[in-house]
Formats: C-alpha cells, sequence, structure tokens
C-alpha cells in the first residue's frame, strides 16, 4: 500500500508517491491499450469442386447461405480467370492469371512451372505466425507427396484428384500415406478439419484452415444418408439446353463429333444425354448436402469456442460446369456455366450487415489479395488481383470494371477439344475470341482463329444469339476488341 499523509482530513499522496501513482496509473492504461487490440484473424476458406453459381441457394445449401450469405456478402459476378480445376487453384493461392503462374491445364508438371517461385497466401500466412492446414483436393498435378511445406496440418488426395470411390479412397495424412475404407469423403475431411482445430487450438496460434471438398466434381457420388434427396426435382431444361440452332456458334462446337445433323439441318444428340444430365446433375446436387452440413459443423464449433467472430469465412468453387447448354458437359470453356460460381464471404469485423449482395466482377485472383489486407500483411510480389476489402466495408461498389480470362485445350481432361482462347467480361457483355494453336504441341490442333462470340447478358441471359456479325452492336464489339488486343496468351 502507499503511503498517504493527511491533510484537512483529506488523505493525499505525498509527491514521491504522486510519481509513483502517475507511472502505474500510465502502466495500466499502456496495458489495457494492449489488451484491447484485436487479436489477429484467423481464416476458414472453404473451396468446392465443380460447383455452378445456381447451385448456391437456400434448396440446395440452406445452411452455408444462413452462415455466409445472411450472415456476410454474397457476389452476384463472381468468375474464375481458367476455368479448370488446377489452374484456377493455382490462381486462388498466387493472386495470379495462369499465364503468370504457368499452370495452363490439369496435367502441368507444377515443378516446371512458375508456380513454385511464386508467392502464395498460405505460406506468407505461416511464415507470419500462422497454424497452416489443408485438407481435401490440391492441385490436380500435385501427386499427394511430399506434404507441401507451407502446411502445418495435411490431408491430400493422390494426385490432387477426385477419387472413384467416395466411400474408399487413399489420403496422405501428414506424410503417411493411409486407405480409408467405409466412410464418406466429405465426413472424413470434416473428421480431419476438426482435427486441425483441436491442433491449433494448443499452437496458441491464429490459424488458416483451407477446406477443399472433392463435391460436387462429376461423377459424384452423394452420402448414402442424401441418396434419396431432390427426387421429385424436375429435370433442367433452360432455352440453352441442346441449343436448335447453332448456326452462330463457333466451329469446334458446331462440329463436335457427339451432335449430328438432321435433314433439315437441325442437331440431333447421337444419344440420350437428357437423361444422363439429370441424373448427373441430381447426383452433385446431393454431394453438396454433406458439404452444407460440414460448413454448418465448423461453423457451430467456430461460434461455440467464441472465435467466428473472428474468423474469415469465404466460400468459393474452382469452376463451374455445364449441364446440357450448347451441347456441352464440360468446363474449361467461357460460357457462364463454366466460368460463373459462387462467392460469400462471412466477417463481421468488416461487414457491418449482413445479408449484402453485390454486382462487382470479382474472381479468384483477387482472394489472395484479399487475404493478405485482411491478415495486415504487405505482400512480397504484384498480383493481377486486387484485395476485396473496400467492397465488404462498403466503402467501394466494385474493383474493376471489366475481366480478362484465358483458356487452353485440356486434351487429357476429356470434353470438348478446343482452341486455346481469351476473354473478355464487362457488368453486361461477354466477348471471347479462339485462338490458332500451330507450333503448340497439342493433339488438339486448330491451323487457324475460330468465329469470337459476343453476347448482351442483359438481352441474352442463355448466350443463344452471338451478336459478333451483328452491326447493332459493332461499336461495343470494336472496343472490347481493342481491350483483348493487348491481352496476349501463350500457346
Amino acid at each position: 500500500m502507499l503511503p498517504l499523509s493527511v491533510e484537512g482530513g483529506n488523505m493525499k499522496p505525498t509527491g514521491r508517491n504522486q510519481l509513483i501513482i502517475a507511472f502505474l496509473l500510465g502502466m495500466s492504461f499502456f496495458t489495457s491499450i494492449q489488451a484491447a487490440k484485436p487479436a489477429r484473424p484467423n481464416f476458414l476458406i472453404i473451396l468446392t469442386d465443380d460447383q455452378r453459381y445456381d447451385s448456391f441457394t437456400p434448396q440446395f445449401m440452406p445452411r452455408t447461405i444462413h452462415w455466409l450469405a445472411d450472415q456476410g456478402v454474397s457476389f452476384n459476378k463472381a468468375y474464375v480467370t481458367t476455368p479448370l480445376c488446377a489452374p484456377s487453384r493455382a490462381s486462388i493461392f498466387t493472386g495470379l492469371l495462369a499465364q503468370h503462374h504457368g499452370i495452363l491445364y490439369n496435367e502441368v508438371k507444377i515443378k516446371k512451372s512458375h508456380y513454385e517461385e511464386s508467392p502464395k497466401f498460405p505460406a506468407i500466412l505461416k511464415e507470419n505466425g500462422y497454424y497452416t492446414g489443408m485438407v481435401g483436393k490440391y492441385l490436380n498435378s500435385w501427386p499427394g507427396m511430399p506434404r507441401r511445406k507451407e502446411f502445418d496440418y495435411w490431408i491430400g488426395l493422390p494426385k490432387g484428384g477426385t477419387p472413384a470411390d467416395w466411400y474408399n479412397f487413399r489420403t496422405n495424412v501428414n506424410g503417411h500415406w493411409r486407405t480409408i475404407q467405409n466412410e464418406y469423403i466429405t465426413d472424413f475431411f470434416l473428421e480431419k478439419a476438426n482435427e486441425f482445430l483441436d491442433k491449433a487450438k494448443l499452437s496458441k496460434k491464429p490459424f488458416l484452415l483451407y477446406f477443399a471438398t472433392t463435391a460436387p466434381h462429376d461423377p459424384a457420388i452423394p452420402a448414402k444418408r442424401h441418396e434419396n434427396l431432390y427426387s421429385g426435382l424436375p429435370g433442367y431444361r433452360p432455352p440453352s439446353f441442346y441449343e436448335k440452332d447453332l448456326s452462330d456458334k463457333p466451329l469446334w462446337l458446331r462440329n463436335a463429333p457427339w451432335i449430328t445433323y438432321g435433314a433439315d439441318g437441325t442437331p440431333e444428340p447421337t444419344f440420350d444425354e437428357g437423361y444422363g444430365v439429370d441424373q448427373a446433375r441430381l447426383s452433385e446436387l446431393r454431394s453438396l448436402a454433406a458439404v452444407d452440413e460440414a460448413v454448418d459443423n465448423l461453423l457451430h464449433r467456430l461460434e461455440d469456442e467464441g472465435l467466428l467472430e473472428n474468423t474469415f469465412v469465404l466460400f468459393f468453387s474452382d469452376n463451374g460446369y455445364m449441364w446440357g447448354e450448347h451441347w456441352l458437359r464440360a468446363k474449361k470453356i467461357a460460357y457462364e456455366e463454366s466460368i460463373h460460381v459462387p462467392l460469400a464471404v462471412r466477417y463481421p469485423p468488416l461487414i457491418s450487415t449482413g445479408g449484402n449482395n453485390s454486382d462487382a466482377i470479382v474472381a479468384n485472383i483477387d482472394i489472395a489479395p484479399t487475404i493478405y489486407e485482411v491478415a495486415g500483411i504487405t505482400p512480397a510480389a504484384k498480383m493481377d488481383g486486387v484485395s476485396l476489402v473496400p467492397i465488404l466495408q462498403k466503402k467501394k461498389d466494385d474493383v474493376r470494371n471489366q475481366l480478362l480470362l484465358e483458356g487452353w485445350p485440356d486434351h487429357i481432361s476429356g470434353g470438348p477439344c478446343t482452341p486455346p482462347w481469351k476473354a473478355i467480361r464487362t457488368s453486361r457483355y461477354s466477348y471471347v475470341e479462339y485462338l490458332s494453336n500451330v507450333g503448340s504441341g497439342a493433339p488438339c490442333l486448330f491451323k487457324r482463329p475460330d468465329i469470337p462470340e459476343l453476347y448482351d447478358l442483359e438481352m441474352d441471359t442463355f448466350q443463344l444469339q452471338n451478336a459478333s456479325n451483328d452491326s447493332r452492336y459493332s461499336t461495343v464489339k470494336n472496343f472490347l476488341k481493342n481491350q483483348l488486343d493487348s491481352f496476349s496468351i501463350p500457346k
């Protein structure tokens, strides 16, 4: 106790003790400021596989919608710059276009690309004191061994791909191969994600969990408990489903081997593809139910442990997928169903009220810059993407007025044999140019450029009328073409 003097009936500190008290009060004030400083944010990045934008709805993912869309921001115009698994995932990690990180298609040898030398947000976060974990699908070309050094905790798949059997599969658990039997793959990933959170708690560090499911990649296998979901769901038949008039489409599509033409020139399928699409679609939607449950489980846990409000949660897909639009069941092309994906973010320190929708044009390349800004880390190198923090804070309505996209033939992964292409997407228009790939060594050889495609998406939502030769759109076409001329892509 400090000695006190008594004067006029009031107790007062002596001169020397006044200094001591002032010092202690200052220390107390300094300590309170230090204590009030918010903890560094945690990150939960949830990535699905080949999920279309229109499957991210209250009907198919009600729990995820509740946690993220209703309590955060949903982006109505989120895209991937190269709509194929490995290139898109590499762009997520690096914030770079595929031509800059070098993963152009799924079978690229990673060590021969620029990917390894490109800064990636898991490595940067780990260098800055984060406990990092990867559970699920990494990159298609990665063999699964060795475990990636940027992750403290690692659950991977052979070659980063999707196993044929979702109840019996091989996985790499922190450097050791295991065969999992009679356990559904999404449930296994959830179990390991919770194990990671246990270890993150013991580490006493902020964490990054990258949770990447194989669902709803085709051929999807739903959990047994979900096998009968949506049994009354009608077949999928938009106006672009097995489009009746392909005369305005590029030659690579008109000449596709699965399309034949009747005497009147109308395209006809060589098999009953409609039934196949309906069955595949049902399986994909059913497989998302387990993902929805997993998201709910993880966010409930974070809430129960008092971590949710300081955890940046982002939900995204590596690309979309086509359900028969324009005669295609594929990705890797520039049609909307292939490039348009769900994106939702929940992070209360930046998002004052939930249930917001943004029409900003955003992309996979924006995820890494956003994570760096939220974490308070200055990026080590320039990126093609930009941070979405100003949109989350409602300081800006958009971060760009156009987005460049690119794609290459991926002959090994299946799907149509397409020429290399580059595209530009604005809030209203989509313009695509197809290129020659002579000298590239690709088995899909295109000696000359195919016809371009231009769509007014306000007037032609389903991309039925290619306006590239429509004189009413000549000014628009010339403007977009000039923008695209300065954007070159490798063969």
